[in-house]
């Protein structure tokens, strides 16, 4: 399969950040970009409001709702309340799943990450005998690098 002849890991800098691609217990990849200290959203869980995220949030208002919506700006239209929150304003596959620090580097950055493991996705560790199935996708290395390099320019919009 496409996954046998793909890394485990892949570790690259857009522009001035710092990303990580990391397979997950699945098998499916997870993108990472770590942001400096001097980054206003350093700190900040995905989950967690952020006064920055304001204007880029009502800028997103008048506008359908992103193909690649996450979960958490699902949930908060339905709600008819959105805070700006990472979670709700980066749009990314699947959306932000993760925030932290010192993974999946000890590095002083804080990190956010996605994960392809949502419904759809083909894992090759669960689900490799559907391959076969359109409904599934494998999200490979070079589909994940592309969405962490998108995060990433998001990101840096904030520092711009």
């Amino acid at each position: 399969m496409i996954w046998d002849d793909e890394p485990d890991t892949l570790d690259f800098e857009y522009e001035t950040l710092p990303c990580a691609m990391r397979r997950n217990h699945s098998g499916a990849w997870c993108g990472y970009v770590g942001i400096p200290k001097e980054h206003p959203l350093h700190g900040v869980d995905y989950g967690n409001s952020a006064e920055c995220l304001t204007m880029m949030l009502e800028s997103m208002m008048d506008k359908p709702m992103p193909e690649k919506a996450g979960f958490g700006l699902m949930i908060s239209a339905l709600g008819g309340g959105f805070d700006p929150t990472p979670e709700t304003v980066f749009e990314v596959h699947g959306g932000l799943t993760w925030s932290g620090a010192n993974w999946p580097k000890e590095d002083g950055h804080w990190w956010y990450g996605f994960d392809c493991s949502h419904a759809g996705d083909l894992s090759p560790k669960h689900d490799a005998d559907r391959a076969w199935d359109s409904y599934y996708v494998y999200r490979d290395a070079t589909y994940v690098r592309a969405e962490t390099e998108s995060l990433a320019r998001q990101l840096l919009l904030l520092v711009a």
